[in-house]
């Protein structure tokens, strides 16, 4: 995987390789129950898992394990030729994966969530990224909820490293000036 990508980079002379997209890789690593096809789409709709792990647990799950060393290598190897991205999915999308309900808006985010948001940020940032992209999948209205973008932002200012948050849907000034005020540094929606 690492070997395909840097090929890749080099190739096309990419200014940044973001390793590992995948929405459902927290989720599938914490126990939901996925199924995918043979190109690895998810298909049907996974159930929440039984319970969600420790932090540790998570991290030693096979697909993070997986994901951590393909950005590990492409950073020790592409460092002069670009800069490798990590990818986490939004906090308030990983807590309906986890949890099987969308959060009501003004309602924290179930805890876990961001804390396997931030063990993933935080193993990226230890592999050496020179971004983390945090993806937003939900639909956001009110500036409150830029709150929830705050422990992938905090991790990132720890590790010195920038956070972009990629949303699918429109924000209107407000919502992004929040999520800049909860510490994400650039914004594409």
């Amino acid at each position: 995987c690492a070997e395909a990508l840097r090929a890749f980079q080099r190739k096309i002379q990419a200014d940044a390789v973001i390793p590992w997209f995948d929405g459902w890789l927290e989720a599938e690593a914490a126990g939901a129950g996925v199924t995918r096809d043979e190109l690895g789409q998810v298909i049907g709709t996974p159930a929440p898992p039984q319970r969600v792990p420790s932090v540790k647990g998570f991290l030693d799950a096979p697909q993070v394990r997986h994901a951590l060393e393909v950005a590990r290598i492409l950073c020790r190897e592409t460092r002069e030729q670009s800069s490798v991205v990590g990818c986490v999915t939004g906090t308030r999308i990983l807590a309906v994966r986890l949890l099987g309900v969308r959060p009501k808006p003004g309602v924290d985010v179930e805890p876990a969530a961001a804390e396997i948001a931030q063990a993933l940020a935080r193993g990226y940032c230890e592999a050496g990224v020179g971004a983390l992209a945090l993806a937003a999948e939900l639909p956001m209205s009110d500036p409150t909820e830029a709150r929830h973008f705050k422990p992938v932002a905090d991790v990132g200012r720890e590790y010195g490293v920038p956070v972009i948050l990629l949303s699918r849907h429109p924000m209107s000034q407000a919502l992004e000036a929040a999520i800049h005020k909860a510490g994400i540094d650039h914004v594409a929606s």
